[in-house]
């Protein structure tokens, strides 16, 4: 309950509403009440909470080796982690890797580059990634830096490359854990101007296991 003092225009204590009076170094004042907000539990909240969890987490192993490179100085009134998370929150459904074909690891001026090939052996703990080294766009040169990330079907990173080759080379061979049989694999490519300053768009493929 609220008191009044010094008529409607005075001092007051208490909770009117949600405003509530007080005393700051001697002089009256109001104070808004914060709102109450409930914690929504809806399905469809739990399924979008859930999703946001699942690229921050993947986001977050990306963070120093990918993001930072490859988002950060594109990123328009956001950070690369956040521009990442934004375009990659789509994929989920809830902790679901539903569409690993529209996850991207890069995008920008540069076209993407086709990957030819993307090949492992069932029990083998290997993957080899080869892509088209012919330039398509005026963008791409032979010494543009090359960035894969291998997922498989629950987003796991189970294989990288950052920075260790260049687009004239062709191809990479990548150490994962044990491939299995019947298990999603996805490879995902992407390339970086030496000095930085241009990123290409994302090259997906399915890794075909024999």
């Amino acid at each position: 309950m609220a008191i009044i003092k010094q008529g409607i225009l005075g001092g007051f204590s208490g909770k009117v509403g949600s405003v509530c009076g007080t005393s700051w170094k001697g002089i009256g004042v109001m104070k808004s009440l914060p709102l109450s907000v409930a914690n929504p539990r809806t399905t469809g909240q739990v399924t979008q909470r859930n999703a946001m969890s699942s690229v921050v987490l993947l986001a977050k192993l990306l963070l120093g080796s990918l993001i930072k490179i490859l988002w950060d100085r594109f990123a328009v009134k956001m950070s690369g982690f956040n521009a990442f998370v934004q375009a990659n929150i789509k994929c989920f459904v809830g902790t679901i890797f539903t569409t690993p074909e529209s996850f991207i690891i890069s995008q920008g001026k540069m076209s993407n580059t086709n990957i030819f090939a993307a090949t492992g052996v069932v029990g083998g703990t290997t993957i080899t990634v080869v892509w088209n080294t012919s330039n398509t766009d005026n963008f791409q040169t032979a010494s543009d830096r090359t960035y894969i990330v291998i997922l498989d079907q629950s987003a796991n990173v189970i294989a990288s490359s950052f920075d260790e080759s260049n687009r004239g080379e062709g191809t990479m061979l990548l150490v994962t854990s044990t491939l299995i049989a019947g298990t999603g694999y996805y490879a995902y490519l992407a390339f970086k101007r030496l000095d930085g300053s241009i990123v290409s768009n994302t090259s997906y493929l399915p890794v075909t296991l024999s």
